[in-house]
């Protein structure tokens, strides 16, 4: 990606629209970390800031809704957006707001529906159903796990769905086999994909890194293709970080 931009002499605008996280794990920070890999241009804008080590989650701060619209203004005026990832969005009227910013781009829109924290705190304040039910038509795919997915029937009907809505994308880390099952619905076909599992001792930040790479990929790939070249590199950068660092 990086040498295609370099080639064409121009700025790939990457957005993420997320939680900010203190540990620099998950949310904001791990977007803008898989933004600068990939060679993008990184942009933010905060909806909460969370207190949180790689342990814990001690408190959640949902922004006042006039700095979410500040922040939204700047950006969407100021920037040729070229890929969108989006996670926590803690209200519907979060979700009302952004889908009418939404509406002035064309480019790929990656919602991450987060529920929770890894450590179990609760990052939304209304139903995650109601807030997808909002944002769905302005997004090209979603990405939840299956403790997402299995929320209500919007999800647990995706395949139906999705064909009236945007691409769904099942992912299956928290799945009990031996390998990592995986699904797309698209309104065309269900594309089932098969991966190894892999022990890393850090893997927070993972569904986050997915769903920023996923939505960069899309800017010059199919969904498909996207999907598997995005797995590759999630793969290639947390075996990286396995080496240099040790988590323990």
């Amino acid at each position: 990606m990086l040498q295609n931009i370099l080639k064409k002499n121009e700025i790939f605008y990457f957005l993420t629209i997320a939680a900010s996280d203190t540990a620099g794990a998950a949310g904001i920070q791990q977007d803008l970390k898989m933004a600068n890999l990939m060679g993008f241009w990184g942009l933010n804008v905060i909806t909460a800031i969370t207190s949180q080590n790689f342990n814990s989650a001690q408190s959640i701060d949902i922004v006042k809704e006039k700095t979410f619209i500040s922040q939204l203004e700047i950006i969407f005026n100021s920037y040729e957006i070229s890929a969108i990832k989006i996670g926590v969005l803690p209200t519907k009227r979060f979700a009302t707001i952004l889908s009418r910013y939404l509406k002035r781009v064309n480019c790929p829109v990656v919602y991450d529906p987060v529920i929770e924290t890894s450590s179990g705190m609760k990052l939304i304040k209304d139903n995650l159903v109601n807030i997808y039910k909002i944002i769905r038509n302005r997004c090209t795919v979603v990405t939840p796990n299956i403790p997402e997915y299995l929320v209500g029937n919007e999800f647990i009907r995706s395949s139906t769905y999705s064909s009236k809505h945007c691409n769904i994308y099942l992912k299956g880390g928290h799945g009990v086999s031996d390998k990592i099952e995986e699904y797309l619905y698209t309104n065309e076909k269900t594309i089932k994909f098969e991966y190894d599992k892999h022990d890393w001792k850090f893997s927070r930040g993972t569904g986050c890194a997915f769903s920023s790479l996923l939505s960069m990929y899309l800017v010059d790939n199919d969904i498909e293709t996207a999907c598997r070249k995005e797995h590759e590199k999630l793969v290639n950068i947390y075996n990286r970080r396995e080496r240099i660092y040790s988590f323990r």
